[in-house]
């Protein structure tokens, strides 16, 4: 096994990402919009047999002063792959002092490493038929989105499921994202989403869900799609006291999980933890993980570590009922 490292992406390591992680955060649309076009300098190491287009792996990485960062988000990350990244890149970057895979799908393993659960991906294992996933249901969870899908169909104007962005709907992120930051700051929070990031990677592998009532959009879903998964951009509703009996948002999401599943789509990810009613979809938690990888035990690595394990802390008294307080103290060190 051989390896390389390049700067750009071409259409085939694209359209290879896309076949071996179907991640959405492994595709060429999402990266280029996460990073490079924030003037972040991103690396993809690649691993190859024989001929330089026969991969085996491709790993995004940047390098931000003494560390790389490995952004290969919702994959699997071979040891062998790991071990030889590992030390190519100690090897090659003297400034090097540590490596940090982000949100990948188990713990890296290495001498130096520490590892931790960051967070969950809410994810469902899609059967193939809407009458297979009903019975995944609770009874009780099965009659309220039936009932209200029906509230919907006969009061609202329209209820439209996954279609593709165009001129005419692709606004409609803005609305989206204008009821997520109004939500949050009730609860002392900022919504980190950015409006340009979602439309980018929505016109290229995107599609949305809403429903609207004269004539306005009331409830808006972005979904991603690679391969067969589909994932969950952003889901958001206007609040607003009329509109909250028909639980419009429940509705939507329901409706948009049995069109997938009649289009052939086999995971459908909530992605990340801290909403309840994702479970109430069926979906299950899959652990995502972050490492930390130094390239010796330090000062920086015990530091570091110590950091990582306060901000743990801190995330578990937020999610308490005294944890209001210190959301302030969260979002900082987050």
């Amino acid at each position: 096994m051989k390896y390389m490292i390049v700067n750009k992406c071409t259409i085939e390591m694209s359209e290879f990402m896309r076949k071996r992680y179907q991640s959405a955060f492994m595709t060429d649309a999402y990266l280029i919009s996460k990073y490079i076009k924030k003037g972040i300098e991103l690396q993809y190491y690649i691993t190859f047999d024989g001929e330089e287009t026969n991969f085996i792996d491709i790993l995004p990485f940047y390098v931000e002063g003494e560390k790389a960062i490995v952004v290969s988000w919702l994959t699997k990350i071979e040891h062998s792959l790991s071990s030889l990244f590992e030390k190519e890149l100690f090897s090659n970057y003297s400034q090097l002092k540590s490596i940090e895979w982000q949100k990948t799908l188990n713990q890296i393993e290495s001498i130096n490493a520490f590892s931790c659960v960051d967070n969950s991906d809410m994810c469902i294992s899609l059967p193939s038929t809407k009458e297979e996933y009903n019975d995944m249901l609770s009874r009780n969870s099965r009659k309220i989105y039936i009932n209200k899908t029906h509230r919907v169909e006969r009061d609202m104007d329209e209820m439209a499921i996954d279609v593709q962005p165009n001129d005419n709907n692709i606004y409609m992120v803005d609305s989206l994202l204008a009821w997520k930051e109004e939500q949050l700051s009730r609860k002392g929070e900022k919504s980190k989403a950015s409006a340009e990031l979602i439309k980018d990677v929505l016109k290229q592998i995107g599609s949305l869900s809403y429903i609207k009532e004269s004539g306005k959009e009331i409830c808006v879903c972005v979904f991603y799609k690679v391969g067969s998964h589909v994932f969950l951009e952003q889901t958001a509703y206007d609040d607003n006291e009329k509109y909250l009996r028909y639980s419009p948002g429940r509705v939507l999401l329901y409706q948009s999980i049995l069109s997938f599943i009649d289009s052939g789509f086999t995971h459908f990810h909530f992605l990340w933890k801290g909403a309840d009613y994702k479970k109430h979809y069926s979906a299950e938690e899959v652990p995502v993980y972050n490492t930390l990888v130094f390239k010796r035990k330090n000062v920086g690595y015990y530091s570091s570590v110590l950091k990582i394990k306060l901000r743990l802390l801190l995330r578990r008294i937020k999610r308490s009922k005294f944890g209001e307080k210190l959301v302030p103290i969260y979002n900082k060190l987050h």
